[in-house]
């Protein structure tokens, strides 16, 4: 059977929906915040406030990091050094 035209949801409908939806959100996050006490809000959420930077500021500041092939070399030296510890039988523990 097939939805009637007063039910579909139109993307208008879902629109108001979600419009009415916000302000009891926002009025179930107060009344969830205000059954928090203060240092116990304090240690599970941090807000940090950060400017706005412009992109271009951003990276013409940097410093030039290493290069793919170098990084790329450390890595296989690192995974190369991990298999060789790995491999390399561990001494016993004598009692």
């Amino acid at each position: 059977m097939l939805p009637s035209p007063k039910t579909k949801p139109t993307p208008l409908r879902i629109l108001r929906r979600l419009e009415k939806a916000v302000p009891l959100l926002r009025q179930a996050d107060r009344n969830y915040r205000q059954r928090i006490s203060g240092p116990l809000l304090d240690r599970i959420d941090i807000h940090v406030e950060v400017p706005l930077v412009d992109f271009k500021e951003l990276t013409s500041a940097a410093a030039p990091g290493p290069r793919t092939d170098q990084i790329a070399s450390s890595v296989i030296l690192s995974k190369n050094i991990g298999r060789s510890l790995i491999n390399t039988p561990k001494p016993e523990i004598l009692e």
